[in-house]
């Protein structure tokens, strides 16, 4: 496998980019190549002849420059890869719904990316450069986790610049957690001597105490799960839109009582609100308690849905024309249940989502 994989990659590093996306993942097939024992000198001097003449100016600030810094420092030419690492910009994502489709086309590769796989070669090979810049780099990796900007692509990456910079850490050696209960009681968390150390704590805890007897950097999490203890009253609606309505066999809306056992259709309206068009998004849809699906009833334009015993996430295309799926549901319990509201979401862009409202229906 890592000899067929080692091919295509000479394969890509011989092709004829047409734009800097196209030089970016050249660049990263000549790094990887080089990591792998082959002589990449030619390849790299093919690739800067066509960067020097298409890109002058731009290619050494993308992560192209970076990954050809990186692929120097491993050629033992030092000088001229020192002279590349620092042309970078590593700057946070912002919360904008697009970026530029020029620098990251296609939905597997962004900036939240490119400033991870950006710290992994600065961690990884220039150790100094790394440190010069203090807090930065992992204050960055940090801000893009925060703002929502982070896939599972950008995951992966993370933790490959995560472990490239624990490599030369002293690690939970420093350490130490207290929770603060009511009363102001403190009580001290057992960590295990590892990288990663989960932690539970009481649930009426007021604080977390955290206290770090080193200077290795530690970042956490707090992790809830669990439904929404407070139900959205306003719809979200962040490059996409998406809103719900119940309806009768008389295709009138339901307002707010049915009878049990009758078939309800339920509509799921999706589209985009400004003049772009989003593939990959997941529209998740919870039943209300007490209610079941209808067998063969989904109807619509989708690529694949993935019926569960609580709800249905459908995966299809958001645009500005509206996308209407449906489907039918009935009650089999009487009582009063919440609505919850219906979700949808870009997998390989989170800040396009869109979160409709609850509401109450009851079943008599």
């Amino acid at each position: 496998m890592l000899n067929q994989g080692v091919s295509y990659l000479k394969g890509l590093s011989t092709a004829m980019p047409q734009t800097l996306a196209d030089a970016r993942l050249q660049a990263y097939a000549i790094y990887v190549l080089t990591r792998n024992g082959v002589v990449t000198t030619n390849y790299l001097t093919n690739l800067q002849l066509f960067l020097n003449q298409n890109f002058p100016n731009s290619w050494q600030s993308d992560l192209t420059g970076s990954l050809i810094a990186a692929t120097y420092q491993l050629l033992q030419q030092d000088k001229t890869a020192t002279g590349l690492i620092t042309a970078y910009p590593l700057t946070p994502v912002d919360n904008a719904v697009n970026t530029p489709a020029y620098l990251y086309p296609g939905d597997f590769f962004d900036q939240a990316s490119s400033n991870a796989l950006y710290v992994y070669l600065l961690a990884k090979h220039f150790p100094q450069q790394f440190n010069a810049l203090g807090d930065k780099p992992l204050t960055t990796l940090a801000e893009d986790m925060a703002n929502s900007a982070v896939d599972t692509t950008d995951a992966a990456y993370t933790i490959l610049a995560l472990q490239a910079y624990q490599a030369n850490a002293n690690m939970n050696r420093g350490l130490g957690v207290n929770e603060i209960l009511a009363g102001g009681k403190t009580q001290a968390l057992a960590l295990t001597d590892n990288s990663y150390a989960p932690l539970t704590f009481d649930p009426s805890a007021t604080q977390l105490q955290l206290t770090n007897q080193t200077s290795a950097r530690y970042f956490y999490q707090v992790y809830v799960a669990g439904y929404d203890s407070q139900l959205p009253t306003q719809a979200i609606a962040q490059g996409i839109q998406i809103a719900r309505e119940y309806r009768d066999a008389n295709d009138k809306p339901i307002a707010a009582s049915v009878s049990q056992g009758t078939v309800i259709t339920v509509h799921l309206q999706l589209r985009a609100n400004n003049n772009q068009s989003y593939a990959h998004i997941a529209v998740v849809d919870l039943l209300p308690g007490g209610f079941e699906l209808v067998p063969n009833s989904i109807q619509g334009n989708y690529d694949y849905v993935d019926v569960r015993e609580d709800r249905l996430i459908f995966f299809t295309t958001a645009s500005p024309t509206v996308n209407e799926l449906t489907y039918q549901i009935k009650p089999v319990v009487p009582g009063e249940f919440t609505v919850p509201p219906p979700f949808a979401e870009n997998m390989y862009n989170p800040r396009v989502m869109a979160l409709g409202v609850a509401g109450k229906i009851t079943v008599v």
